[in-house]
């Protein structure tokens, strides 16, 4: 395993997004490829797309709804979308792109308040949760697909109706949260187990974004926005963090605003929280140990952020769903990969999360003198990592990335 020893400070800058309410907002792995939704106004708004990491965006869906929830694929092609209320504040439908958003299907699913979306890395294994039926009644449920939204797995626990879910990046590993009882699926949602030791949070009439999961779907962050009603109310507006896929949950380091949008690099280390209200945007890149502001902007209220796959562009969304505008703001930093090496078919495997354009793989048989590998990284759509495939050699072989 190597590391590039690179350390870049991050600045905020705004995109070319148009002033909105927005309200959802994804990334692909690379971070060029990116998708949001604005949820303000009596009539909503369309989708935008950017495919250059947000200097210009293109509307992507040009009818008007009440975006709730975006998810993208490893190579942003497949896009997944929801709209928990049409125009006329009634239940709305989900919506799935296979082409990079050029056309776009509804399904035969029922019409519901959908809160939160996610997707796996190849775009296949989708999971939708609605917190309410029509009328805003309970009857909502999880509801899970792994070809594409062909057909759907439909999961109801008593009307739990779910606000937010995760996913891992092979679509296997789905984390849904919902007040004080939590669900999660192992087998990309044909069975649940419900998680009742996940920390207490109030359930918001709001697009949702309050939980993020690593590519391996084992370590989980959670925006807890408590309330002084339910029966084992904790603390007001906190982080939490597991490491173990939700068995256990320990409270990151408090920060002193109120924290509703969370966001996860693909290895759990960088995270990005913003509050609905106004205030800084938080980053941490530890895990959530300790969190910094890093001179983001203050003047704003927030309705989303994403992040790519290695952490290097973040976005925060400005509005929310209360009919407050403003821009989209992207922050750059250069990651440090790291290569992780495995045996796989008889060969060397060296990987590591995108995007990765500027290092180099260098290899050695004695730590002295490294020389250039020349076999070209592959994408893979399945995990979000550039791949380098290597045969397998009687001498010892040493593995490092270098900036270029």
């Amino acid at each position: 395993m190597a590391m590039a020893l690179i350390v870049s400070a991050q600045t905020w800058t705004k995109t070319g997004a148009p002033t909105n309410s927005w309200t959802c907002i994804a990334s692909s792995a690379n971070g060029s490829n990116l998708i949001a939704g604005a949820g303000g106004g009596p009539l909503g708004g369309p989708l935008y797309r950017s495919t250059n990491s947000g200097t210009t965006w293109k509307v992507t869906y040009a009818t008007n709804e009440y975006w709730g929830s975006v998810a993208s694929s490893a190579d942003g092609t497949h896009l997944f979308a929801a709209a928990p209320f049409y125009s006329t504040s009634g239940p709305g439908g989900l919506y799935i792109s296979t082409n990079s958003g050029a056309k776009w299907m509804t399904n035969n699913l029922p019409a519901l308040y959908w809160s939160s979306v996610a997707s796996s890395a190849d775009g296949r294994t989708l999971v939708a949760v609605a917190s309410a039926g029509a009328g805003g009644t309970p009857g909502g449920g999880i509801f899970s697909t792994t070809n594409g939204g062909i057909s759907w797995i439909t999961t109801n626990f008593n009307n739990a109706n779910p606000w937010g879910v995760a996913m891992s990046a092979d679509g296997r590993k789905m984390f849904a949260v919902s007040g004080e009882v939590s669900f999660r699926s192992t087998n990309s949602g044909v069975t649940w187990t419900k998680q009742t030791n996940t920390p207490y949070f109030a359930e918001l009439v709001s697009p949702s974004q309050y939980i993020a999961s690593s590519a391996d779907g084992n370590k989980l962050v959670l925006a807890v926005t408590a309330s002084t009603y339910g029966t084992s109310p904790q603390s007001y507006d906190e982080i939490y963090i597991s490491t173990d896929f939700g068995d256990s949950w320990g409270l990151a380091q408090t920060v002193s605003n109120t924290l509703n949008f969370v966001t996860s690099s693909a290895d759990g280390k960088i995270l990005a929280a913003v509050p609905l209200g106004s205030g800084p945007i938080f980053v941490s890149t530890n895990s959530g140990v300790t969190w910094t502001t890093n001179n983001s902007p203050t003047n704003q209220q927030w309705g989303a952020v994403a992040s790519c796959a290695d952490g290097g562009k973040l976005l925060a969304a400005a509005g929310n769903a209360e009919h407050v505008t403003g821009p989209i703001y992207l922050s750059r930093s250069v990651q440090p990969p790291w290569a992780d090496i495995m045996r796989t078919n008889g060969h060397v495997m060296v990987s590591w999360f995108v995007p990765s354009t500027n290092f180099t793989l260098l290899q050695s048989s004695n730590l002295l003198k490294w020389t250039t590998v020349t076999n070209k990284p592959v994408f893979d759509t399945h995990s979000a990592r550039d791949e380098v495939t290597l045969v397998i050699t009687n001498k010892p072989r040493f593995y490092r990335l270098k900036l270029q």
